[in-house]
């Protein structure tokens, strides 16, 4: 699914419903945080949250969970701590 470049303010936790969702591209819109349930997509292989602002545990966090993924985001910059 490519949502980049749509003026995305946030991703609902009902994502975790799509359960067979592969690929997610938000890179390029106004995300503040991704929800914890997105780790619950068993298919994700692929996301790219590049300018989604995140915290440095949060970007920890996410990389850690996400180990099977190819994962693309921007360094973390603690805007939201």
């Amino acid at each position: 699914m490519d949502l980049s470049s749509n003026k995305i303010a946030s991703i609902p936790a009902s994502i975790s419903q799509l359960i067979s969702l592969e690929h997610l591209d938000l890179w390029h819109n106004d995300v503040a945080a991704l929800p914890y349930q997105i780790i619950e997509l068993p298919h994700l292989n692929y996301l790219d949250i590049r300018g989604v602002s995140m915290s440095h545990g949060d970007y920890g966090k996410y990389k850690e969970l996400m180990k099977g993924a190819d994962f693309y985001l921007s360094e973390p910059c603690d805007c939201q701590d």
